[in-house]
C-alpha cells in the first residue's frame, strides 16, 4: 500500500513539473512541455510550417474565431482589399489574454515579381534603418523590426524576409494592441510572451527541395 501511495505521489509530481503556471502582471497562462502541433504545406510554394493547436490556419478559421480575431489594424489575414495576394496567416485563438491585446499572426506573402535585391530591402531603409540578416532554421533572412499605430491601436511587426528560387517569401510576426480597458495599453511581458510564440513558429518554417 505504502509502495502504491509512493508511485501516485511520483506521477502527480512529474505531472506537476509537466505544466507550469506562469502569472505576470495579472493574467495567467499555462505552458506545457507537451504541446500540439499540426503542420502546414503551401500547394502552391515548396514550403512548409508546423504551428501549435492555439493558432489556426486563416483560410480554415471558423466564424467564432473569425470575430474573436478581427482587428483594427487587421493583423490576421480575413481578406478583403487590403490583404496582399498569396498572403496566408496563422492567427492566435488559444485562451491567454491581457487588457489591451486584440491579435498575434505569422504572416506569410509569396511574391514572384521581386528581385533578390528588393526582397532584400524594406521602407524602413528608405528612413535610415539598416535591415539585419539573420539565419533561423538554416535559412538566410532580412529581418526589421517596425511598427504602426492608429486612432489608439498599435501594431508591432517582426519582418523576416528571404529568396528562394525566383520567390521572395516575407514573414512578418504581428502583436497588434490597443489602449485597453485600464487605458495603459498592452503588458510589456505579454507582447514578449506573444512574440516569443510567433518567432518559435517561425523557427520551424523551411522549403520543402
Amino acid at each position: 500500500m505504502k509502495k502504491h501511495r509512493n508511485g501516485s505521489a511520483i506521477i502527480w509530481i512529474m505531472v506537476i513539473i509537466a505544466i507550469i503556471l506562469v502569472v505576470v502582471d495579472g493574467y495567467l497562462y499555462l505552458e506545457s512541455s507537451h504541446v500540439q502541433q499540426q503542420s502546414y504545406t503551401d500547394k502552391i510554394f515548396p514550403f512548409s510550417l508546423p504551428y501549435p493547436n492555439d493558432f489556426a490556419f486563416s483560410n480554415s478559421l471558423t466564424e467564432a474565431q473569425k470575430k474573436s480575431v478581427a482587428s483594427y489594424m487587421g493583423s490576421c489575414p480575413l481578406g478583403g482589399t487590403y490583404q496582399p495576394a498569396n498572403e496566408i496567416g496563422f492567427c492566435y485563438v488559444g485562451g491567454q489574454s491581457s487588457d489591451g491585446f486584440t491579435a498575434a499572426a505569422l504572416n506569410v506573402t509569396a511574391s514572384t515579381t521581386e528581385s533578390d535585391l528588393s526582397c532584400q530591402r524594406s521602407i524602413q531603409n528608405d528612413q535610415g534603418q539598416s535591415t539585419q540578416q539573420v539565419s533561423l532554421n538554416g535559412i538566410g533572412f532580412y529581418h526589421d523590426e517596425l511598427g504602426d499605430a492608429g486612432l489608439g491601436h498599435y501594431l508591432s511587426m517582426s519582418s523576416y524576409r528571404t529568396y528562394h528560387d525566383g520567390v521572395c517569401y516575407t514573414i512578418v510576426l504581428d502583436v497588434e494592441s490597443d489602449r485597453g480597458v485600464q487605458e495603459k495599453g498592452l503588458s510589456p511581458a505579454f507582447r514578449s510572451m506573444m512574440q516569443a510564440k510567433l518567432e518559435s513558429m517561425l523557427e520551424t518554417f523551411r522549403f520543402i527541395e
